[in-house]
């Protein structure tokens, strides 16, 4: 059986559809029993539990012949190192000790592109862990980075674990949705009318359940492989969406530093009033990262290639209204 942890995430679900549209066996784990429609109709085995909770990733695992570790928790708020670490950190320690007792073959755990050494712009990332926590920024890249290095810690003892670094996720079956979809579906509804000058990369969810089957099929024990797309600016973010809506619609120009101060606003009153703000300082900071991620190493070993952004944008435009879209 295989096993796979964050099944009802975005790209959880999509390699669940992928896993079991091959014929596969396959074993989710979810801390709730409540049906997720994001699995609706899918053929699986449900095992309700914690992945914090060690004695239960033991009986999961003793039926598992390889294992996807997806579960995260994800945040761009500050301040939240230690819910953060209780999940990525703590719970990924859970997984690498119950497949090393459990004898699992293979592990295949999705770790993230902000866990990478930011080089200068003009310079693609690799497929380099930060080590220098003190030059990391933000919380979430932090959890991530302990995990990383944990799993490839593990692999040098003899587990047969491979890492995946995916880069901005975006595509259909967005469910929950994410906050890049929360975004689209802003501007879908023609609420959204601002941009901000900054770039991300960005890789269809379709494509990164692809390298996660490939990465668990030829991936070298050991190793990590980045699962990025394209580079694209906010604005030509929205442009691509214009198109997939088939209408005109611009977007104006928001200026950076006016946003920031917007932002340090928002997150002293969502530290208050306990809500998420719609964006944090440390999301501005990433638009002005370096956005430039080679998937090379993916390319030529696990015969990754993701699609142009463009089909991306057609495809979450047409599935956030309701029409039906191509797994491929």
């Amino acid at each position: 059986m295989i096993i796979v942890t964050g099944a009802t995430g975005h790209i959880g679900n999509v390699l669940i559809r992928k896993l079991t549209e091959r014929g596969e066996k396959v074993g989710i784990i979810t801390n709730s029993s409540r049906h997720h429609e994001s699995l609706k109709d899918l053929n699986y085995t449900l095992f309700e539990g914690d992945i914090r909770d060690l004695d239960f990733l033991r009986k999961v695992f003793s039926q598992a012949e390889t294992v996807y570790h997806l579960a995260g928790l994800i945040s761009i708020m500050p301040g939240t190192l230690k819910q953060l670490e209780a999940i990525n950190l703590r719970g990924t320690l859970n997984v690498l000790q119950a497949c090393k007792e459990t004898g699992v073959k293979r592990l295949v755990y999705t770790s993230s592109t902000h866990t990478l050494k930011e080089l200068p712009k003009g310079t693609p990332l690799t497929e380099i862990v930060e080590t220098n926590l003190d030059i990391v920024d933000g919380d979430y890249a932090k959890s991530k980075i302990k995990a990383t290095l944990a799993v490839f810690e593990a692999a040098k003892q003899g587990l047969n674990a491979v890492v995946v670094f995916p880069s901005g996720v975006i595509g259909p079956f967005d469910f929950k949705p994410s906050e890049t979809g929360k975004r689209l579906l802003t501007f879908i509804k023609g609420y959204l009318r601002f941009h901000i000058d900054g770039m991300y990369n960005f890789v269809d969810v379709r494509d990164v359940a692809n390298g996660l089957i490939a990465a668990m099929e030829k991936g070298v024990a050991g190793e990590g492989y980045i699962l990025s797309g394209y580079s694209i600016t906010v604005k030509e973010m929205f442009e691509l969406s214009a198109k997939g809506l088939g209408k005109k619609r611009t977007t104006i120009p928001f200026p950076f530093g006016v946003a920031y101060s917007s932002a340090i606003v928002l997150e002293n009153a969502a530290r208050v009033l306990k809500f998420t703000p719609t964006f944090t300082t440390y999301a501005l900071r990433v638009l002005r990262s370096n956005p430039e991620i080679s998937f090379e190493k993916a390319n030529l070993a696990l015969g990754y290639q993701p699609r142009p952004l463009h089909e991306s944008f057609v495809d979450i435009i047409k599935w956030f209204q309701g029409h039906p879209v191509s797994l491929d």
